[in-house]
């Protein structure tokens, strides 16, 4: 009898693990197929919007040096290619001091993908599939309802952001594909602390390492987020059995021997200049009300109300249980969980958010396993059935946003408002005068009325003619205060605009504003270096004999920018002498 037991047990072992691994299957499959599904979705409305809108801040500056790395990588196709991609993913890794790990699998695997505008999707599609499967897995192994899990996996691809031509994976910013690897780790973090199964913390390790090296401020938010959590569990792990070694010491071999030789010596090598980088204000000291405003305000520009209000509802269902299951625990994790990034941004910097929405990216996968996980043991009759009702409601619920996003991302990416029209117009005027130089990429220009556009007409002129104009390294003109800060610092006022003018002496042409005695009343200028140096330029410009003004163009955000060509310059290196009469153009 007793041997007939054990065969029975070895039997029901088998099938559990046979139905385990079915089940994993299952999940993967969903996730893969919604991955692909926004991954297309995202590829062709990106598409459409660069059609009618120009690119934008930090995408355009990671491009532009996407392209700079793929050039790279022409120049070395007749050395051994092998040792050619090392070498170049060991240069990123020395001079990239933000997101090695989103441009070295390119390098590697897919060189090409660093020469188009969604070559990003490269690493952000993995990213956000690593993250749905682990994310299901938990779902699935705390509530043993594969349909609940599938309603969470659905949900999570549902939301809005995801394909939006601007914030979404077909844009490259940084934030939302390390925010990915950054939330994985958190759930593998989360896994350990109730299971102990070492994998989890190897898991969660590998996970710190990518979200780190896709964004090297995520340091900082892992710290901040997790450190509590890592702590006050190893104190209860040691608490249960008593063992140092195995409790304490063990653990944390794990996490270091994984951590301090990638992601650790990473930050290490490059902690000055973030260190620098990240201290200078942007957007932030301002009230608290301002502060909450721009920072919950921001979400609900990223996702409709539907969405936060599913969002809300389930995770306070799911909360409520843990207290109604006496899972005190799990109620105050998750807590602070969903509590330490606003505290983060709204009371410590009192950030007001449009300087620094994209940083807001990191909340929302970090938040949606908050609130739609269990973090203990859910698989109870009466809970399983409340669940498998609620899930149809969100499917139906989920169906509904799917269709109303991608309905609203395409109206977006087609639909540009007037000011948007204007923008992408001045930068492919900006791109077309560039190209009708004769030595074409070796032309080099100064944008002296908003440097951004130093890296959206460059942009435009490589995607539309094939080559990157040439830029000179400093900061020339900026219309951001902390980059007079960042880029010459110490210096005066005057020893600024002197420095200013130096730079520009080597240009073959550069744009400044025409009209100086209106600056102090334009909005867009909002300081005083800025508008000094505005006026010493044009000033400069229009009494110097060898810059030639040749095109002036009438814009409803900047007034009128005038077009000055240096024609010494211009002959030096072999081209025409400009034989044509000035032109005015209003309509930008």
């Amino acid at each position: 009898m007793a041997k007939f037991g054990k065969i029975l047990l070895a039997l029901g072992t088998k099938l559990t693990k046979i139905q385990i691994k079915k089940t994993t299957i299952i999940i993967l499959f969903f996730c893969l197929l919604f991955t692909s599904v926004i991954s297309v979705i995202s590829l062709k409305i990106g598409r459409i919007y660069y059609q009618n809108y120009t690119y934008y801040c930090d995408p355009a500056i990671f491009l532009k040096e996407n392209i700079k790395t793929y050039e790279k990588t022409l120049d070395e196709v007749n050395y051994n290619q092998i040792m050619s991609r090392i070498n170049l993913s060991l240069q990123e890794l020395r001079n990239n001091a933000f997101h090695p790990l989103r441009t070295i699998p390119m390098i590697f695997f897919a060189q090409n993908l660093l020469d188009s505008p969604f070559g990003g999707l490269f690493t952000s599609i993995p990213a956000i599939l690593i993250f749905s499967f682990i994310l299901g897995l938990t779902v699935y192994k705390r509530s043993k309802t594969l349909f609940f899990t599938i309603t969470v996996i659905f949900l999570f691809f549902s939301a809005p952001l995801l394909i939006d031509p601007f914030w979404g994976i077909s844009a490259f910013w940084l934030d939302l594909t390390a925010s990915f690897y950054l939330a994985s780790a958190l759930i593998s973090l989360i896994n350990w602390h109730n299971d102990r199964k070492n994998y989890w913390l190897l898991l969660f390790s590998l996970f710190l390492n990518a979200s780190i090296l896709s964004r090297c401020i995520m340091a900082f938010f892992s710290f901040y987020i997790m450190f509590p959590i890592l702590v006050y569990s190893l104190i209860k792990y040691w608490k249960s059995a008593r063992k140092i070694f195995s409790c304490i010491i063990k653990p944390l071999l794990i996490i270091l021997i994984i951590i301090m030789p990638i992601s650790g010596a990473f930050v290490l090598y490059n902690f000055s200049y973030a260190y620098h980088y990240y201290t200078n204000p942007w957007d932030i000291n301002r009230s608290l009300g301002i502060a909450m405003d721009g920072f919950f305000g921001a979400f609900i520009e990223l996702f409709s109300y539907l969405y936060i209000i599913i969002l809300v509802i389930t995770g306070l269902y799911i909360m409520l249980w843990d207290i109604r299951l006496k899972h005190y625990e799990d109620f105050f994790l998750k807590l602070w969980i969903i509590l330490t990034i606003p505290i983060f941004f709204i009371i410590i910097l009192r950030s007001s958010g449009p300087g620094a929405k994209h940083a807001f990216l990191v909340y929302f996968p970090v938040v949606f396993f908050a609130l739609l996980c269990p973090f203990s043991d859910r698989a109870k009759k009466t809970f399983r059935v409340h669940f498998i009702v609620k899930s149809a409601i969100i499917i139906i619920a989920g169906i509904y946003l799917s269709i109303s996003g991608y309905i609203n991302a395409n109206a977006k990416s087609m639909q540009p408002s007037e000011a948007d029209k204007n923008d992408k117009k001045l930068a492919l005027l900006i791109s077309d005068f560039i190209n009708s130089f004769q030595y074409k990429e070796n032309v080099k220009w100064a944008c002296c009325f908003n440097e951004i556009y130093h890296f959206k007409s460059n942009l435009e002129t490589y995607y539309r003619f094939g080559y990157l104009p040439k830029m000179q390294g400093h900061p020339i003109y900026t219309l951001v205060p902390q980059l007079w800060e960042d880029g010459y610092h110490g210096l005066t006022i005057t020893e600024i605009c002197d420095s200013v003018l130096y730079n520009i002496d080597d240009c073959d042409f550069v744009i400044a504003y025409h009209d100086t005695i209106h600056l102090d009343t334009l909005s867009v200028i909002n300081n005083e270096i800025s508008r000094y140096v505005a006026k010493k330029v044009a000033t400069f410009l229009k009494n110097t004999p060898s810059w030639k003004p040749v095109l002036i163009i009438d814009t409803k955000k900047y007034s009128e920018l005038i077009f000055f060509i240096n024609e010494e310059t211009v002959q030096k290196r072999g081209g025409n002498k400009w034989n044509g009469e000035m032109k005015y153009i209003k309509g930008y």
